[in-house]
C-alpha cells in the first residue's frame, strides 16, 4: 500500500513538473498607519503583487502592452492566487512608508489564458501558423537480455577440390611409366620381328617367343596400376572438410514503424490552444510533400529533407516549421501497483520559415502508468505534448513580440541576368532604403560589381515589398522596374528578367 501511495505521489510530482513557470519580482509601498498596521501591510503587499503582475504583462506582450492592459489591471490581479506570491520581506523608507518586496511565480499558460480571456493576448499568435511534422513510435525498449528469436545455422562441405596441377602431374607420371613399359615390349617384340603401338594401346605379335610378350604385358600392367594409385592419392589429399556453426539471436528492439494514431501530436494540438497558437493541417501536408512517409527526426534533420520541408511549409503559408519524433516504450506491468508502466521521449526542433532561424530544440522525457498498455501510452503522450508546447509556445510568442518591438531583419539582393550589377545601383538602393518608412539599421554586405546585398530591420504594419517599391520609384527607374521576388524575409531584385545569376 505504501509503495502504491508513493508511486502516485511521484506521478503527481511529475505532472506538476510539466508546467512552465514564469517569475517576476514586485515592490509596493503604503503609508504607515500605526492604528491599523494590518491594513498597512496588506496594502503594501497588494501594491507589490500588482507591480509583479505589470512586470509579467510587459515581459509577455512588450512594454507598450500596458496601454491596453491598464483598464483590466485590477481584474488580472484578482485572478492571481495569493499562494503564487512569496513575501520577501518589508522595510520602512524615509517617507514613513512600509515597502514590501514579493516574488510572483505562476504557470505561464495559466497567466496567458488570463490575458487571452480579456482580449490582451498577442495578435501575432493567431496570425503566425505552425506546421508540425512529427511521428510517434510505440513498442518495447531495446533490451539485450531478452532474446525474442534464436536459431542456429549449420554449414558442412566435404566435397573434393579439383587440383589442376596435381592431376596434371599424375597424368604425366602415368604416361612416363607406360612409355617405359612399351619400350621394353618393343625390344622384346623386336626379337620376334614386329610390334604395334596405336590409339587402343600397345602389343606384340604372337610368336614362338610369347613368353617375352607375356612378361612385357605384365610389366606394362604393373606400371599403369601404380600410376593410377598415385593420381587417386593426390586427389584424396584435397578433399574439403569444412564445418561451421553460427548462432543467430534477435533481441528485443524498439519499433521502427510509426503509429497511425499519433497521440503526441493530438496532445500538442490540444495544448497549443492555451497559447492561442494556430496549427496547420499536417496530414494534408505530409500527403503532398512526404507521400505519407514516416521519418525519424534524424532523417528530417538531413540537409536536403529539411530544406525541402521548410520551403514547402512557407508555400503553405506557415510562419513556423516544427519537426520531431516521439518514442513511447512499454515497460510492462509493475509488480508493486499492478499498473502498466510506460516511458516516453520527445525530440523536436522549430524554425522560422522566413529566415530559417532555429528557434530552439529540446529532448524531454516523461513516465506514466495505466490500467492497460493503451491507456499507459495515452497518458505519456499527453505529458509529452504538454512538455513540447510549454517550450515551443513561449519561444514563438517571445520571438513574435521581439519582431513587433524591434522589427524583423530583411535581406535584399540586387542581381542581373547578365551577371553584372553596377555599384551605382547599390548606392541608389541604399538611398531608397534610407528614405523608406520603417527601415532601420541598413547595412551593405556585398557590392562587388556582380551582386549587391543589403540587410535592414523593418518595423511597420505595411507590407515591406509595397513600401520598397514606393521608395525605389523615387530613386532609380532601373531598380523600380526590376522583377521583385520575395521568399520569407529575403527580397531579390532581378534586372533584365526573372532568371538571375
Amino acid at each position: 500500500m505504501k509503495k502504491a501511495i508513493l508511486t502516485l505521489l511521484c506521478l503527481g510530482i511529475v505532472q506538476v513538473s510539466t508546467a512552465e513557470i514564469v517569475k517576476a519580482n514586485g515592490e509596493g509601498s503604503a503609508p504607515i498607519v500605526k492604528k491599523d498596521l494590518n491594513s498597512t501591510r496588506n496594502q503594501a503587499f497588494n501594491n507589490a503583487k500588482k507591480d509583479a503582475v505589470i512586470t509579467l504583462i510587459k515581459r509577455i506582450n512588450g512594454p507598450q502592452a500596458m496601454n491596453d492592459a491598464n483598464q483590466y489591471l485590477d481584474d488580472i490581479v484578482k485572478q492571481i492566487d495569493s499562494s503564487y506570491v512569496l513575501n520577501r520581506g518589508s522595510s520602512t523608507n524615509s517617507n514613513n512608508e512600509l515597502v514590501t518586496q514579493v516574488s510572483l511565480e505562476v504557470d505561464d499558460q495559466e497567466f496567458r489564458s488570463i490575458l487571452n480571456d480579456l482580449g490582451l493576448a498577442k495578435k501575432s499568435s493567431r496570425t503566425s501558423p505552425i506546421m508540425i511534422v512529427m511521428d510517434e513510435y510505440f513498442g518495447v525498449p531495446k533490451d539485450n537480455s531478452k532474446p525474442v528469436k534464436e536459431f542456429t545455422s549449420y554449414f558442412s562441405d566435404r566435397s573434393y577440390s579439383y587440383d589442376e596441377d596435381a592431376s596434371y602431374k599424375a597424368s604425366e607420371s602415368a604416361k612416363a611409366s607406360a612409355s617405359d613399359s612399351y619400350s621394353s615390349k618393343g625390344r622384346s617384340a623386336a626379337a620376334s620381328g614386329y610390334a604395334y603401338d596405336n590409339y587402343y594401346g600397345a602389343g606384340v605379335g604372337v610368336s614362338a617367343r610369347s613368353a617375352s610378350h607375356n612378361n612385357s604385358g605384365k610389366s606394362a600392367s604393373s606400371s599403369s596400376y601404380n600410376a593410377s594409385e598415385s593420381a587417386k592419392y593426390s586427389q584424396s589429399e584435397r578433399q574439403n572438410d569444412i564445418q561451421s556453426f553460427v548462432k543467430y539471436v534477435e533481441y528485443q528492439t524498439p519499433s521502427t514503424k510509426a503509429e497511425r494514431d499519433n497521440q503526441t501530436l493530438n496532445s500538442i494540438a490540444s495544448s497549443a490552444s492555451r497559447y492561442d497558437l494556430r496549427l496547420l493541417d499536417s496530414d494534408r501536408f505530409r500527403s503532398q510533400y512526404l507521400n505519407g512517409r514516416s521519418m525519424s527526426i534524424q532523417q528530417l534533420m538531413s540537409d536536403t529533407e529539411l530544406n525541402k520541408l521548410v520551403i514547402a511549409a512557407r508555400k503553405e503559408k506557415a510562419d513556423w516549421f516544427m519537426a520531431g519524433s516521439s518514442y513511447i516504450y512499454d515497460r510492462g506491468r509493475s509488480s508493486a501497483t499492478g499498473q502498466f508502466v510506460c516511458d516516453g521521449a520527445v525530440s523536436f526542433k522549430i524554425y522560422s520559415v522566413d529566415d530559417s532561424t532555429l528557434m530552439g530544440g529540446e529532448t524531454r522525457t516523461e513516465s506514466s502508468t495505466g490500467a492497460t498498455t493503451d491507456s499507459c501510452r495515452t497518458n505519456v503522450a499527453k505529458k509529452l505534448g504538454e512538455l513540447a508546447v510549454s517550450q515551443v509556445g513561449p519561444q514563438i510568442l517571445g520571438y513574435a513580440k521581439n519582431r513587433t518591438m524591434y522589427g524583423k531583419e530583411i535581406t535584399i539582393f540586387v542581381k542581373s541576368v547578365s551577371g553584372n550589377v553596377s555599384s551605382r545601383l547599390g548606392d541608389d538602393l541604399y538611398i531608397a532604403l534610407d528614405e523608406m518608412d520603417g527601415a532601420e539599421n541598413i547595412d551593405i554586405r556585398t557590392q562587388d560589381g556582380k551582386l549587391v546585398e543589403m540587410t535592414m530591420t523593418y518595423k511597420s504594419e505595411k507590407p515591406v515589398s509595397a513600401e520598397l517599391a514606393k521608395a525605389l520609384r523615387k530613386v532609380n527607374p532601373t531598380l523600380s522596374s526590376a522583377e521583385r521576388l520575395q521568399a520569407g524575409n529575403t527580397i531579390t531584385l532581378c534586372i533584365g528578367g526573372t532568371q538571375c545569376k
